[in-house]
């Protein structure tokens, strides 16, 4: 977001901001329920971005507390997502949610690409792929801003100078994460430039295939190392409840787990995704998995 201070303000709220940010986002959402009726509006932006399920179960999690309240039936809760017909990438994944969401009542918007909100009068606008603008009256928005490289990526000359990463991530090979232009340079985690991977459980996986490239690029052999394109996605159905989405190119699911079935919501994965995955990221930053 530009103004990040508006974040725990008149309705708005976006988790991407932050520990800070998801505490007033949660806060936010407590004073929407406690309205005991309202709009709330879930965006998607047109880029891609870090942990692409987060703004869904950020929809299917606010939908259980207000069932929790009693007061479902008072609120409408609509997703808007730029893309023509889709919320998720992956198209089973991406069923599964629109069908979950109809039963449940949520209206999806398709073309529909936040541009602006008037935060005082608490009113959004939405731009489709023919460039009409749409005004939404909300009550509460969670906000997914555009994203890309930092900076000193994205203006360094590294970037993709064409297609759907142009200037905005780092030119890499998908499978072997090497510099397309530049061999002496690699690239690994949310900064690159390929058609998934931005999990920490993609980097994970990255890894060990940059290490075995680099070495074999400094010896002059030839890289025989590849990502395939591995990411895993937790997404929460509802509170106590969630699908362990996990996927690689072309849209393969790769379950790691055999008595998981990766189509399916289940307790024991919300559970992993609540007790286990801070401390599997801690040791990862500390190089221990």
């Amino acid at each position: 977001m530009k103004n990040e201070s508006l974040i725990g303000q008149q309705g708005i709220g976006s988790v991407y901001a932050g520990p800070q940010g998801a505490l007033k986002t949660s806060e936010q959402i407590d004073a929407f329920i406690a309205k005991g009726s309202g709009k709330g509006l879930f965006t998607l932006p047109t880029t891609f971005l870090k942990c692409a399920g987060a703004p869904l179960k950020m929809t299917f999690t606010t939908l259980s507390r207000l069932k929790n309240s009693g007061k479902r039936d008072a609120f409408d809760l609509q997703f808007m997502t730029p893309f023509a017909n889709r919320v998720f990438t992956v198209p089973v994944y991406n069923d599964f949610v629109v069908n979950r969401w109809a039963e449940q009542g949520v209206t999806v918007n398709y073309q529909r690409e936040l541009t602006a909100i008037d935060a005082a009068a608490k009113q959004a606008y939405f731009t489709d792929l023919n460039g009409s603008v749409f005004k939404e009256d909300y009550d509460f928005i969670h906000v997914v801003p555009p994203m890309s490289a930092p900076d000193a990526v994205r203006h360094s000359g590294l970037t993709w100078q064409e297609g759907p990463f142009a200037h905005d991530w780092l030119e890499v090979d998908q499978y072997t994460l090497q510099h397309r232009r530049y061999p002496n340079i690699f690239g690994i985690g949310d900064v690159a430039g390929i058609p998934l991977g931005k999990t920490a459980a993609s980097v994970k996986l990255q890894a060990p295939v940059l290490e075995s490239n680099i070495l074999s690029y400094l010896t002059g052999s030839e890289l025989t190392a590849k990502f395939n394109g591995y990411t895993s996605c937790p997404l929460i159905t509802a509170i106590g409840k969630a699908v362990l989405a996990e996927f690689g190119y072309g849209n393969v699911l790769m379950p790691s787990f055999g008595f998981i079935d990766p189509t399916e919501e289940s307790w024991a994965v919300w559970v992993m995704e609540e007790k286990m995955l801070q401390p599997a990221y801690n040791a990862m930053l500390l190089g221990k998995v």
